[in-house]
């Protein structure tokens, strides 16, 4: 949608006050977009990709060249210049769709789970690409997955789910959303090998019990518990008596990343849901 490529349901986005449909054209002059499996062109090298596209964005032949030397170099690619496009790594691949999407300098970078299917040493790289961007002043919009990757070099983060915005904030807001307490409770978490559903049926009866989570494992449950220090040291002889079997306990802060993965995968009555 924010591409242009579809046409909203209903409403409408404007991106630096033009419609997605009624001023596509204008929309797509302005934007940069990376699909989450980008489609390149192979049997060119990648400084002639480059530069095909160059072209095709209407770059005069001086001004092409500056930006293709200087996107491979930003994207890592400059001492690669020479490669057949299919011989590119995944990882490689990604970055030169990234440089691609940048050679006519959008005002605005729309990215599709940059880092999908990237692991150990590609993924690293890619992530630094963005930062890299990030600290030159590039507006980029992300779709992902994996909150832990966004946070990684994003400024603020939104977290959609069944087609309804859930949370929205910046980094900052995604850091207090783990702190291990707020006003008035604290973040507890505890993990059973034994004894899951007698643990919720205790703590179902507490008021000083709130917001009970349980995660994708479901062994592991979080809650915020706002009763004094006894009464918390008294809930894990309480879990004995009712024949849990519990391997840990304690109070504990949550990354801020698995906190928004929490919100982001939670339903009513599956793990990870708030009660």
């Amino acid at each position: 949608l924010l591409a242009s490529l579809d046409r909203p349901s209903s409403g409408e986005i404007r991106i630096h006050g033009y419609d997605t449909v009624r001023r596509a054209r204008a929309v797509r002059d302005r934007i940069g977009y990376v699909s989450e499996e980008p489609m390149l062109y192979d049997g060119l090298t990648t400084e002639q990709y480059l530069q095909f596209v160059g072209r095709a964005r209407g770059l005069g032949k001086q001004v092409r060249q500056v930006a293709v030397d200087t996107l491979l170099q930003v994207v890592g690619l400059d001492d690669q210049s020479w490669r057949d496009v299919a011989s590119l790594s995944p990882g490689q691949r990604r970055r030169l769709a990234l440089a691609a999407a940048l050679v006519h300098e959008p005002d605005v970078l729309l990215l599709d789970d940059p880092l999908r299917a990237l692991d150990g040493f590609a993924r690293l790289e890619q992530i630094e690409v963005l930062r890299e961007l990030h600290r030159l002043g590039s507006t980029m919009i992300v779709a992902g997955t994996r909150p832990e990757d966004l946070l990684e070099f994003c400024d603020s983060v939104s977290v959609l789910r069944g087609g309804s915005l859930v949370w929205s904030g910046d980094s900052a807001d995604a850091a207090a959303l783990a702190a291990p307490q707020t006003a008035d409770a604290v973040r507890v978490r505890i993990e059973f090998l034994d004894g899951v559903d007698a643990a919720q049926a205790l703590l179902g009866q507490r008021r000083d019990v709130r917001e009970l989570e349980l995660d994708e494992d479901e062994q592991t449950m979080w809650f915020l518990f706002s009763g004094d220090r006894e009464a918390l040291a008294n809930l894990l002889p309480q879990f004995v008596r009712a024949g849990c079997s519990v391997a840990h306990f304690g109070i504990e802060r949550r990354s801020p990343a698995a906190a928004l993965s929490r919100m982001f995968h939670a339903e009513a009555g599956q793990p990870g849901a708030v009660r």
